[in-house]
């Protein structure tokens, strides 16, 4: 046990060391001044509007995916005409990051909602081909 809490600890060490010794604390802030901001969001209350914001964002864009998804994968499984038009699609789409598509629905769909929701459907979608 002892010794799997090695590289923790270090890592932790290291977070607090770093950002008083060579990092800026605007670029990493030390671990200790995150965990105080999370005590703050914990006593304060705030921590639940966020996390149900966060949520509903990852409920709507899994719902969005579950809509879409499934009847376009019926319609791929159960019609091979539409699955000889699509299958390229879904392939070329399928073998692209999620991370690296980020930016081009930032760039589609602005820094709003509507965005983070996108992302959440598009990352939720796709993966269990």
């Amino acid at each position: 046990m002892v010794k799997r809490s090695v590289a923790l600890l270090a890592f932790l060490a290291l977070w607090e060391i770093l950002p008083r010794t060579v990092v800026q604390p605007g670029y990493l802030p030390p671990f200790s001044t995150v965990v105080e901001a999370v005590w703050d969001l914990f006593a304060t209350g705030e921590i639940w509007l966020h996390l149900e914001i966060s949520l509903a964002r990852s409920l709507e864009g899994f719902l969005l995916a579950v809509l879409i998804g499934v009847p376009a994968g019926l319609l791929i499984g159960w019609f091979h005409e539409v699955e000889d038009y699509l299958d390229p699609l879904v392939q070329t789409l399928r073998q692209t990051p999620v991370l690296a598509l980020f930016p081009v629905f930032i760039l589609f769909f602005g820094i709003g909602e509507t965005s983070k929701v996108v992302m959440i459907f598009w990352a939720r979608s796709g993966r269990s081909c």
